[in-house]
């Protein structure tokens, strides 16, 4: 099997990187999960399961504390919310354990895999284990500049895959070097339900000249994106010497515009709109000059380059035209019945049958499998609705609060800085980005994003005087 023994002649590599990143002050191993998060189906494992090298990184991170004999801490705003909402899913998971085994029939051979016995208690320690980024971080970015170093990987790495989806739209188009990079090594016969190699356009054929970078579907991407682009808008807008000087060319109004140019080009609805509700954010927020100004200038000359590529034919594919595409994403009989439009119906279905308890982790997907005899596992499509589904009301309570409750604090900790401060477009551009990225995310994937929950983490330790550490924000 060619991929095994791919997998074997990697595998003294990823041992010794293994070591190297367990070994490291946890800041600089921050950093590498800065870099690797966005890389989810670059040299993915399908193995039953998608094994990112976010995963990999996070584990070493986490074997490297144990080693010294360190403790992870709920003590930040937001911790214990996180650890109810955590003890709430194990507690419903167990008891849906001892309930009816959930075993739909009729899935393919692919899905027949991922419906084993093992799904739940697995399922569970993945959502656990996404919940760990956060943890990390807030244990370990101790001051301003520590966040601020952290944070400038994390942009740094947004805006040159940013760059790169750019660069792939007119390398697949004019057949240049790296027009997808995205692979995949099945180590489990029948497991990868992906041809990664062989998708140039995201699983809702959307257009041949989207772009999704390291990302299966552009969907994700432009949800990745909106962690970090709303964050250099709001850099660019302040117009502060303090601010440049943190940050350089990432708070420039260039950075900002090439993060939003590869957001429109993912071509994601999704991704559009609460792009928009991030600018009007930083607009009443920080700079209403973004919407006065930046904003018409940068979509005038964003229309006048793609105005030339479609006079030249560049747009032009099966799909139909830049136009029609952007028209059909917003029709409203695609979206009615769009796949996940019918999941939702299903979902709540579950709802008003197990309302307080739920099915337990991840037997959604078995449970929808069965209630419509469909041939593939079902997705609640959203964190919240999965939480909703899982672990019934009381779950779906629990991690709404987590969130609202950040949203408040982040917003009460920009009220209390005047507009002049230094800190404030900082903390408006993360409180815009959590806000885009959050909802965002609720139009797919059953957990939460590393993507959300790192950028979730660097929030709190921007905000944060917990573990004695004094106050971070420059008043």
């Amino acid at each position: 099997m060619p991929s095994a023994l791919l997998a074997l002649c990697v595998l003294p590599l990823a041992l010794a990187a293994a070591i190297l990143i367990a070994g490291r002050p946890p800041l600089e191993s921050l950093k590498i999960l800065a870099i690797v998060v966005p890389f989810q189906a670059f040299g993915a494992i399908e193995a039953g399961f998608t094994i990112p090298p976010a995963y990999l990184v996070l584990f070493t991170i986490l074997a490297g504390i144990a080693a010294r004999g360190e403790f992870l801490s709920a003590h930040a705003p937001g911790g214990r919310q996180i650890l109810i909402y955590l003890g709430i899913a194990v507690a419903t998971t167990i008891l849906a354990a001892f309930g009816p085994s959930l075993v739909p029939s009729g899935l393919d051979t692919t899905m027949q895999y991922r419906a084993g016995p093992w799904r739940s208690p697995l399922q569970l320690a993945l959502l656990i284990f996404h919940f760990a980024v956060f943890f990390v971080i807030v244990r370990y970015l101790q001051g301003r500049d520590a966040a601020d170093a952290l944070l400038k990987v994390y942009l740094w790495t947004a805006l040159v895959l940013g760059m790169f989806g750019i660069y792939q739209i007119f390398a697949f188009n004019f057949g240049l070097p790296f027009a997808d990079c995205t692979w995949s090594i099945g180590l489990v016969g029948d497991s990868a339900t992906i041809d990664y190699s062989s998708i140039r356009y995201y699983s809702a054929r959307v257009a041949s000249f989207s772009t999704r970078a390291t990302f299966r579907e552009s969907r994700d991407f432009g949800e990745y994106l909106l962690t970090a682009v709303p964050v250099m808008l709001a850099l660019g807008a302040a117009r502060s010497p303090e601010v440049r000087r943190r940050f350089g060319f990432l708070s420039s109004p260039a950075a900002g515009l090439l993060g939003a140019t590869a957001i429109f080009f993912t071509l994601s609805r999704s991704a559009w709109l609460f792009l928009a509700v991030a600018l009007v954010i930083i607009a009443f927020r920080q700079s209403r000059r973004l919407l006065l100004i930046h904003v018409p200038l940068a979509f005038a000359g964003l229309s006048l380059v793609a105005v030339v590529l479609a006079k030249t034919g560049y747009f032009d594919s099966s799909f139909g035209s830049l136009w029609s595409v952007i028209t059909g994403r917003y029709d409203w009989y695609y979206i009615l019945n769009d796949p996940r439009a019918r999941f939702f119906l299903v979902l709540w279905e579950s709802f008003t049958q197990h309302p307080i308890l739920g099915l337990g982790a991840g037997n959604f997907a078995l449970w929808g499998a069965a209630h419509t005899g469909a041939g593939l596992l079902h997705s609640a499509h959203g964190f919240v609705w999965a939480g909703l589904a899982d672990f019934g009301l009381i779950g779906f309570a629990a991690v709404l609060f987590i969130f609202l409750g950040l949203f408040r604090r982040l917003s009460r900790e920009i009220n209390a800085l005047p507009r002049s401060a230094a800190q404030r477009p900082l903390l408006v551009g993360l409180f815009a980005a959590l806000v885009a990225t959050f909802f965002n995310a609720q139009f797919g994937g059953d957990r939460p994003p590393f993507h959300l929950l790192f950028i979730v983490g660097l929030a709190v330790a921007y905000i944060a005087p917990f573990r004695g550490a004094g106050k971070m924000a420059q008043r």
